[in-house]
């Protein structure tokens, strides 16, 4: 999947990203993902602990869940908020 996003001759820029804002302008294939991804990306936000998450607490690695649980819904948030922006790009 990424790398239907991310050119071949992007990759040096991606590597060089100081960030998400960055993502619109390198990763092309943002705009073409459908909403079936961004619907998926909106439930990945959810502060609700995800199966894995619960787990992890169920046998007391409850820093590493909330760890787990804080990356997912900050990056699918930055993800999702570099597709609204590269759609609104092209």
């Amino acid at each position: 999947m990424f790398s239907r996003i991310l050119p071949q001759h992007r990759s040096l820029d991606y590597s060089r990203a100081g960030g998400p804002e960055q993502w619109p302008e390198i990763l092309e294939g943002l705009r073409d993902l459908d909403e079936h991804y961004v619907g998926s990306l909106e439930k990945l936000q959810k502060p609700s602990d995800t199966e894995f998450e619960s787990l992890l607490r169920r046998y007391g690695f409850v820093e590493q869940a909330d760890r787990v649980n804080h990356t997912r819904r900050h990056q699918a948030h930055d993800i999702s908020q570099a597709i609204i922006a590269a759609r609104r790009k092209s």
